[in-house]
């Protein structure tokens, strides 16, 4: 069975009962912690991210492997709010982008771009949504 490569920045990072993280970390193999030259933001209770040609700008996620199988990417689509079942223009495209693991090792790999504007959305700086995450929630109990 071949294998294709999914960048993954934002929830599905995390080990949760969700449904979807439960169903891609089964099938998913960890290649480890990850890059993407690009921007990351909050759009409102989840993240975005875009491009970006400036080597300082750095998404942080993983990369995983999945089994190159439609059904598995239709599922993921789906979450992501793209595809037949759902009206344009949507909030994401699934593109490749090129991905560098901390050993240096370069892929390329699918991965969710935010397509909707980014004025209202607030920037995190650092790139890692997970750490993100962490502050806001200790700002909330401090």
């Amino acid at each position: 069975m071949s294998e294709d490569f999914l960048f993954v920045y934002g929830k599905l990072r995390q080990r949760s009962d969700r449904e979807i993280a439960l169903l891609f970390l089964q099938n998913a193999r960890i290649l480890g912690p990850a890059r993407v030259n690009g921007k990351l933001y909050n759009v409102g209770g989840y993240p975005g991210a875009i491009l970006s040609d400036d080597p300082q700008d750095q998404v942080l996620g993983q990369l995983l492997a999945l089994p190159d199988e439609e059904a598995l990417w239709r599922i993921l689509d789906d979450y992501e709010g793209i595809g037949p079942i759902f009206s344009a223009p949507f909030e994401y495209e699934r593109c490749r982008v090129p991905v560098q693991l901390e050993d240096g090792s370069r892929f390329q790999a699918w991965m969710f771009l935010y397509r909707h504007d980014l004025a209202e959305a607030r920037h995190i700086d650092h790139g890692d949504y997970l750490k993100y995450l962490q502050s806001e929630m200790q700002k909330d109990v401090g």
